[in-house]
Formats: structure tokens, sequence, C-alpha cells
């Protein structure tokens, strides 16, 4: 179970989830300005889950991802975030493209630098009652 792993958990939900809590957060009865997926490999094996989710103001994205631990540090999660955020650009889906990781998550800020996210301003977290940063995907 994916939620179950530490460095998930405690970025995401700060415990781990059944199924059936997994199921009903992420399939069940979710915004539909909330758009989920299963980030898989080259042998369809899940490895993964990213979301988007429209933003105000009117044009803004923001993408949330995680990789199950095996799959963690071998540049795939950037590739993956990089594809997603062209393509909400690309096609109109988005005018800008965001992401807010927590400041005591380093592994994750690296990551979403080489997706291509710079970082604009510290912000309050809220939720996590941690602060974090706002971070922009460079179109170039």
């Amino acid at each position: 179970m994916w939620h179950a792993d530490p460095d998930v958990n405690r970025y995401w939900d700060r415990r781990p989830l059944t199924h059936e809590e997994v199921a009903a957060k992420y399939l069940g009865t979710r915004a539909p300005e909330v758009r989920c997926f299963i980030i898989q490999a080259e042998k369809r094996a899940p490895i993964g889950f990213i979301q988007y989710a429209y933003l105000e103001p009117a044009g803004d994205v923001g993408l949330d991802m995680f990789l199950i631990p095996n799959f963690r540090d071998r540049g795939l999660g950037p590739k993956v975030a990089y594809f997603l955020a062209q393509h909400l650009l690309t096609t109109g889906a988005a005018q800008r493209v965001t992401v807010d990781p927590l400041l005591s998550n380093q592994r994750a800020i690296r990551a979403w630098n080489k997706a291509g996210f710079r970082e604009i301003s510290p912000v309050d977290q809220g939720d996590h009652g941690e602060p974090a940063i706002l971070m922009e995907f460079d179109r170039s």
C-alpha cells in the first residue's frame, strides 16, 4: 500500500490510509476540478500517482505527485511532471502550472527543479502546518 510508505504519508495524508480510504479520496467523490492518474512503468506496473487541480485564479493548475520507493531517484518523477505540465500548457488546459512542496521535502524540491519548476515565493501550507515554497513551471 503506497500510503503506508513513510515518505508518502508524511507529505500527503499524515497517516497510512486503508484501501477504502484511498479509493474514496482519489477515485470516488473527488471534486471535478481534480484529475488523478496512476503512473505506470514501461511494463505497465503502477509506480506512482500524479494529480492536477484547477486553482484560483482561473487558468492556474497545481500538481502533486509521488513515486513508490523502488522508482525514486531515477529521474522518472521529473520526466512525468515535465510531460504533464507541458501538456497542460500546450493544450490550453492551463495558463500556469504550479507546485507547492514543503520546505522540509528537499527531495521533492530538487525533483520539481529538474522538471523545470522554479521557486517563486514561500507560502503557508495550512493543512500540514509547515512552510512550503510556491514553484512555477518555466515553459522554456
